[in-house]
């Protein structure tokens, strides 16, 4: 699976999550907006298997963590852009972060910019902890072109 439709199924199913907790009120104060974090990590997963099943080995760490990369940012950018959505809708509806609540649209783009971020750092940061797992598990297949350490 490309990076890109992993970055936009893993967009989708976060902004689905947030928009529907934010539509309901329930956004600040519910512990299931953490749910993007594990939408997000079980796409980066759901990315290495098909990688690691594809036998593709060149270039076999820059293409983990730069398909991390890109799977977070467009994923980073698909609830931004889903934010503004619910903003221009509802300005009650756009999503709440640090209990501050996009009453205006600089706000709104502030609250849009701070997902993003969020989302691409969690989404590097669970890259390094998640590629040595498929690292290891293509080292040890009989034949395999990885002999030593990356």
């Amino acid at each position: 699976m490309k990076p890109i439709k992993s970055g936009l199924i893993a967009g989708v199913i976060m902004s689905l999550i947030l928009a529907f907790l934010s539509i309901q009120g329930a956004y600040g104060a519910s512990p299931l907006k953490y749910l993007k974090y594990i939408a997000l990590i079980a796409v980066l997963i759901w990315y290495y298997q098909d990688l690691i099943k594809s036998d593709y080995v060149g270039g076999f760490f820059g293409n983990y963590l730069v398909g991390g990369a890109k799977i977070s940012a467009i994923g980073g950018a698909i609830v931004g852009l889903v934010n503004a959505g619910l903003f221009v809708i509802n300005n009650d509806y756009a999503i709440q972060k640090f209990n501050l609540t996009a009453s205006t649209a600089s706000e709104m783009f502030m609250i849009s910019l701070v997902l993003f971020v969020e989302i691409f750092v969690l989404g590097m940061l669970s890259s390094f902890i998640v590629f040595p797992i498929f690292k290891n598990m293509l080292k040890s297949r009989p034949n395999s072109p990885i002999t030593s350490d990356l």
